[in-house]
């Protein structure tokens, strides 16, 4: 178990949303647990919160959901790659659907 000490930490994001939905049922229904290679390490990411380290938050973020719902909803690798593409530290889906988000250095390439 880990003592988090919360302090302020000023991410600059941005989120899109597709227009084609999918739903959350389908979704885990067609995600093959044996097929995840790359997961999220929650541990260390927890840690990276208490320090503030933005970096290492990112290193171990990973939806191990987008695998499914990209494969239904193509818009979702253009988005992530028009986010990336505007200098963001990191580009995923948020959950299950086809929102997707971006998380920036500077206000400059957030716009």
């Amino acid at each position: 178990m880990f003592q988090i000490r919360f302090s302020i930490l000023i991410l600059r994001y941005a989120f899109l949303i597709s227009k084609k939905s999918i739903s959350t049922a389908y979704v885990y229904n067609n995600l093959v647990f044996e097929d995840i290679i790359i997961r999220p390490n929650n541990d260390r990411f927890i840690q990276a919160m208490g320090t503030n380290n933005i970096d290492e938050m990112i290193s171990n973020m990973n939806n191990v959901l987008e695998t499914v719902t990209s494969s239904v909803v193509d818009e979702i690798e253009e988005i992530k790659s028009e986010i990336r593409n505007c200098n963001a530290k990191i580009s995923m889906m948020t959950g299950s659907g086809t929102a997707v988000f971006g998380i920036f250095d500077s206000e400059i390439d957030l716009k």
